[in-house]
């Protein structure tokens, strides 16, 4: 599982269009007021570094739905993930800059593991967790993107079928009711 950040400047080229950055700078201000505002950005995976882990879950403790719910709001403020793969605890991973208005930039990645809708990062830096917060927030404020996922829980063999469909989150799987 990929979970890092690290304190390096810059990020590459995969980054949103500018009218999409202005938009969520605009949406950023409003969630966090002017104490503790942050600009987050969808970088390049390489400025991560392995040996993070998980700083907080999304959604925790909600319905199966809400998974497939955080996916596409991901997906609506950062688009495509840095991959996408058919194992349902290793399902997706999207690494951000996160600057704050002093300019100090961390690295965290969002991503969808083994337990289930998270963010990770340097659990030790108070500014990771803190942006981790913060970016959580941002996150579930979206509309979500249209999209479905096909993935495979390989704890129980069976196929899980997760996406949203006209705004709406579904979530369907074989796990049998007394697995769960």
């Amino acid at each position: 599982m990929l979970l890092a950040a690290v304190m390096i400047t810059g990020c590459s080229d995969k980054t949103l269009p500018d009218a999409q950055i202005s938009a969520s700078q605009s949406e950023i201000s409003q969630l966090n007021g002017e104490d503790n505002m942050y600009n987050f950005k969808a970088c390049s995976p390489d400025l991560l570094t392995y040996g993070g882990s998980k700083i907080r879950n999304l959604y925790e403790d909600k319905p199966s739905e809400y998974h497939s719910l955080f996916i596409g709001q991901v997906l609506s403020r950062f688009g495509e993930p840095d991959y996408v793969t058919e194992d349902n605890e290793n399902l997706f991973s999207k690494a951000v800059s996160v600057e704050d208005k002093n300019g100090k930039v961390v690295y965290l990645e969002i991503y969808y593991g083994p337990s289930g809708p998270a963010i990770g990062g340097d659990v030790s830096s108070e500014e990771c967790r803190k942006a981790a917060d913060e970016l959580a927030e941002f996150i579930m404020s979206a509309e979500p993107k249209d999209f479905e996922y096909k993935s495979v829980y390989e704890d129980f063999g069976v196929t899980v079928t997760m996406g949203v469909e006209n705004g709406k989150p579904y979530y369907q799987s074989d796990i049998p009711a007394d697995l769960v």
